[in-house]
């Protein structure tokens, strides 16, 4: 049939798919159109099966739909975005640190740094080793930088009493981008995550670390942690090869945010994000223009400035991924197959939030994904 030479329109699910797993049971229709009955299915939604299905059209046929996974989408990310009053000021937009860096890392603090501005923090602090700190200074005037105590070019045990000193009353943290996994990086780590009491991003070498002591974070408030790790990351954590973990994208995420109390971002093809009540949101933003260095500690500072804004938790992990991943889409919109620069995410970053504060079909026109039709 897919010899064929004609348009094929698949309703519901193309045969040979699972529409359980997003699996291939063997050979497959490749539909140019999907039409799905009531809802989007995993495999509309997951690899490999969703790259067989084509422009998918959901059709309401009167049924409720009641799940614990849910799909990202623009009109509930609209409906979360901070609102601006004409009479604020940088106070009313929280204080964002970044806690990272190391000799040759110290790109990816200030990347951070630089996006939490970017998604609307009113301040933005950096710490980072004393080395490091005039490289992050004169990359980003606008940064606000600390030179953490100890060792010049990394983060060590004697540097947690001024670092949590500082953020005790600061609105959100992140921690890990470009910090390094040495033994003085690890107990650094493990006493300001422990003791850190706003709400935290944990990513990057963060994630490594976390991964040599889950304790780590073991008595912090339910939902106050976001976890950012990609699939290589995720397997440390878990425990599981990187092929586990692809294959078993949402049980994974699940799990672990349960296990851990935390908000999981595990990043890829089709980002999960999990809460620790089992709930699961599948986002469907993004490409493979985003596949460059830099981009996570991008989208770090993006969650963490929104953050710092007031958003809880679940609502700025959901917030900072669909965002960010739709800066690709819009990038690859007009540059169809070219990489994306990790600081042009920010060059596009106002366009981006405007079509999303105003556009009426934006999965339709940009992701060929079309609701309720």
């Amino acid at each position: 049939m897919n010899q064929a030479g004609i348009d094929i329109v698949s309703i519901d699910v193309p045969s040979g798919l699972s529409s359980d797993t997003g699996e291939l049971l063997g050979s497959c229709v490749r539909a140019a159109i999907t039409v799905s009955l009531a809802a989007l299915k995993y495999c509309h939604v997951t690899a490999p099966a969703s790259k067989m299905c084509g422009e998918i059209f959901v059709v309401d046929i009167g049924i409720p739909v009641e799940s614990t996974t849910a799909v990202v989408r623009s009109e509930l990310v609209r409906s979360m975005l901070p609102h601006r009053r004409p009479d604020s000021h940088k106070g009313s937009f929280g204080h964002a640190v970044v806690i990272g860096g190391s000799v040759g890392k110290s790109g990816a603090p200030y990347m951070s740094g630089k996006a939490t501005l970017r998604a609307g923090a009113g301040l933005s602090t950096v710490i980072t080793p004393s080395n490091v700190q005039p490289i992050v200074a004169t990359l980003g005037p606008e940064i606000m930088t600390i030179s953490s105590a100890g060792n010049p070019n990394y983060f060590t045990y004697e540097a947690a009493v001024d670092t949590l000193t500082f953020v005790k009353d600061k609105d959100a943290v992140a921690i890990g981008p470009g910090m390094g996994s040495d033994e003085g990086s690890l107990t650094f780590f493990q006493q300001v995550a422990t003791a850190v009491t706003c709400a935290l991003v944990i990513d990057a070498d963060g994630l490594n670390l976390l991964s040599r002591n889950k304790m780590s974070i073991a008595g912090r408030k339910k939902e106050s942690t976001i976890l950012t790790p990609h699939p290589g990351e995720m397997s440390r954590i878990a425990q599981l090869t990187t092929a586990e973990v692809q294959k078993d994208r949402v049980g994974v995420a699940k799990r672990i945010a349960t296990e851990l109390q935390s908000i999981i971002v595990l990043k890829g093809y089709r980002t999960v994000i999990a809460d620790p009540d089992g709930r699961v949101w599948i986002n469907l933003t993004g490409g493979s223009s985003l596949a460059s260095g830099g981009t996570g500690d991008i989208l770090t500072g993006l969650i963490t400035g929104y953050l710092a804004q007031g958003l809880t938790p679940r609502e700025a992990a959901l917030t900072g991924v669909y965002a960010h991943g739709f800066v690709a889409n819009l990038f690859e919109s007009e540059f169809p197959q070219q990489a994306l620069n990790a600081m042009d995410i920010l060059n596009y970053w106002n366009q981006a939030i405007h079509l999303i504060r105003t556009a009426s079909d934006l999965e339709g026109d940009y992701l060929k994904i079309h609701f309720r039709v």
